[in-house]
């Protein structure tokens, strides 16, 4: 037996899935960003720079994608919260 062909709707649901957990990373990238900012060593600061701009960046552009593509698949709008998620993470460098 086969598994019937999912709907739009069920992989939208899916997706969206998807940009939660990513935002929760992304939360923690921001909480690591921070701390290593507060310890003020230039090796840290450096590491907190590229955890921002790379990993951080990473995940906004990965997340706004998924919930655009959810939005198409399902007819929803994105959340709000998606265009703020990682706006101070270096999501648009």
């Amino acid at each position: 037996m086969t598994d019937p062909k999912p709907t739009l709707e069920a992989v939208a649901g899916e997706l969206r899935s998807v940009v939660t957990h990513l935002e929760s990373v992304a939360s923690h990238v921001t909480v690591c960003h921070r701390a290593l900012e507060e310890q003020s060593s230039d090796d840290d600061t450096d590491v907190a720079t590229v955890l921002r701009i790379t990993v951080g960046g990473l995940l906004d552009r990965q997340t706004r994608q998924l919930a655009r593509l959810a939005s198409r698949c399902d007819g929803k709008p994105v959340d709000d919260n998606d265009d703020d998620a990682g706006a101070d993470d270096g999501g648009d460098e």
